[in-house]
């Protein structure tokens, strides 16, 4: 690659510019991300964990789910690939470049459910989606499934603040803050259900990834 046309490096450029984007709208990331910020609200703890450790862990077990199709991608790639990106690039380069995203593609078919694509195939009067369609579709279907697993693990909390909000009018307390009592209980919670792993493993096996 000592020779690498410079229509390729704007190309390898811009993709990586575009890495975040499309780890958060066309992976796991979204969803995941969804669940974990919904579960800090529900515990009360504030900023505890912050933005950063809450996108850090999104990020860890979205490379886990995805690292098959990553992998995937990158085999996809023609055995010639190398010599072709120090080429002029011309329209049978690029093609040649194609498969290596259908695994991604793929992934995307899989996860994304059968309502939100028929949707779209209505909407745009097609029996085929497009590569941006289908991010679309997906990002629907991750949207919905992240708020219904959010709602499902905020039940339990809400159990925990109605108990003490009524202990706490039902003993003339009513000044206090709930939140002074169910925040433990609700931390204790979490410490004996071990939560963090079950959520964590919940999330991957939600994908097909077998997490042990």
């Amino acid at each position: 690659m000592d020779h690498l046309n410079p229509f390729w490096l704007i190309v390898f450029t811009g993709a990586i510019s575009l890495v975040p984007v499309l780890l958060s709208v066309g992976t796991s990331m979204l969803k995941i991300s969804i669940v974990l910020a919904l579960i800090r609200q529900g515990l009360g703890t504030q900023s505890t964990p912050g933005p950063m450790v809450s996108m850090s862990l999104s990020l860890v077990l979205t490379l886990v789910v995805m690292g098959p199709t990553f992998e995937a991608c990158f085999q996809a790639l023609p055995s010639d690939f190398v010599t072709r990106i120090q080429n002029a690039p011309s329209k049978e380069n690029i093609i040649r470049l194609a498969p290596a995203i259908e695994p991604w593609r793929e992934f995307l078919r899989t996860h994304t459910s059968e309502r939100e694509t028929e949707a779209l195939r209505q909407i745009r009067n097609s029996t085929e989606l497009s590569f941006a369609e289908q991010i679309l579709a997906f990002m629907l279907t991750e949207l919905r499934e992240g708020f219904t697993l959010g709602f499902l693990l905020l039940i339990p909390f809400l159990v925990i603040d109605l108990i003490v909000s009524q202990i706490l009018v039902g003993l003339g307390l009513s000044m206090m803050s709930p939140t002074l009592i169910s925040l433990p209980l609700k931390l204790l919670l979490f410490i004996t259900s071990d939560a963090w792993l079950l959520i964590g493993r919940g999330l991957v096996q939600s994908y097909g990834v077998i997490a042990t």
